[in-house]
């Protein structure tokens, strides 16, 4: 039989992951206002998305909340790209900066959706992925043209300093980081060496950050994120 004209195509199956319950529901609810989109699955963790797809979930697109300072839904992204590639992945973020634009396409995001893509926008990139299209925005675009690498030029810098130190470095600098106030001595006790090996690792670490005080060597390594917690 041939088919009608006026037959419309199946809806596309949608998953959502976020942690915040209201969001995932306010999302649901936009994309269930067209006809062409239905949620199917809405849930906080991948492991919980991936146990659904397991036992038989049929999901065409995922969405994926991003936070910035957060590493789940960057995760998250990259989980999806590399275990399931036949899976549309979109990540949105509410507030979003360099870093975790160009973050988000390099764990294999094919859009992102923030607070400045609105309305008929939002729709149009969710149809562009679905239909095998990396969508970008000029930002977005611009920033990868200038970082073809995919890094930030903090993360370079992250990357470029990490290279440059050994592992009992990084072990004296995480060191002096947990405990500040710690002399040579207690260091060294603290990490089972010699005070002339701290010592050492110490002036190495010196000459890296080009700073001749432990403070100013730990606030060197916050901003480049070479420490927990930092960004």
């Amino acid at each position: 039989m041939a088919k009608n004209k006026t037959d419309k195509p199946p809806p596309v199956a949608v998953a959502i992951v976020d942690t915040h319950r209201l969001l995932r529901e306010a999302i649901a609810a936009l994309l269930e206002q067209r006809d062409q989109y239905r949620v199917t699955w809405m849930g906080e963790r991948y492991k919980q998305l991936d146990k659904a797809l397991d036992e038989g979930l049929e999901v065409c697109l995922v969405l994926v909340a991003l936070s910035i300072g957060e590493d789940d839904g960057f995760t998250t992204l990259e989980h999806l790209r590399d275990d399931r590639p036949e899976l549309f992945r979109v990540a949105y973020v509410h507030r979003h900066d360099e870093a975790s634009v160009l973050r988000a396409y390099r764990c294999g995001s094919q859009a992102l959706l923030h607070d400045t893509v609105e309305g008929k926008a939002v729709l149009s990139m969710l149809q562009a992925v679905v239909a095998g299209v990396v969508v970008h925005t000029p930002m977005s675009q611009g920033l990868l043209l200038e970082n073809p690498d995919g890094l930030t030029q903090a993360e370079r810098n992250r990357e470029r300093m990490k290279a440059q130190m050994t592992r009992k470095e990084m072990e004296v600098l995480q060191a002096i980081w947990h405990f500040p106030d710690h002399t040579v001595d207690k260091l060294a006790k603290q990490l089972g060496l010699s005070p002339n090996t701290v010592d050492s690792h110490l002036k190495r670490l010196f000459e890296l950050f080009d700073l001749r005080s432990k403070t100013g060597v730990l606030m060197a390594a916050v901003r480049l994120g070479l420490l927990p917690g930092a960004g």
